[in-house]
């Protein structure tokens, strides 16, 4: 059996200014820095046997924190990644002024979203 804990990653200077990140790495801010440590000390005595973590730069720092009382090997994947916003990508939250339904073809749709969270799935039991 494979007990898998999600988390997400810390608050970005980008989440405090309400901006869509999408593919872009991200910059942890303090509070999101500490709600990484506060998650370390809370899951520092659960074992872990891998820690498998988005390749997007945020998620990498968050995951080094969460990772210091275990010392595992990150395992990194793009498959893990925040849904790819396209032309939205590093936009104000508030600036857009457009119905999901209508989004661009560059925005990843929910069924590209949920094709990739179905090839991570197979990633994980291989």
């Amino acid at each position: 059996m494979i007990e898998i804990y999600l988390t997400r990653h810390g608050e970005t200077l980008e989440n405090a200014q309400g901006i869509l990140q999408g593919h872009q790495p991200g910059h942890l801010s303090h509070l999101g820095i500490e709600q990484a440590e506060s998650l370390r000390d809370e899951l520092a005595d659960t074992h872990f046997d891998n820690i498998v973590v988005s390749d997007l730069q945020r998620a990498i720092d968050t995951a080094r924190i969460l990772n210091e009382p275990h010392g595992l090997r990150l395992t990194q994947t793009h498959l893990l990644r925040e849904r790819d916003w396209g032309v939205f990508t590093g936009q104000h939250i508030t600036d857009i002024r457009i119905l999901p339904k209508d989004f661009p073809p560059s925005v990843e749709s929910p069924l590209q979203l949920q094709q990739r969270a179905r090839i991570f799935l197979r990633f994980l039991f291989k």
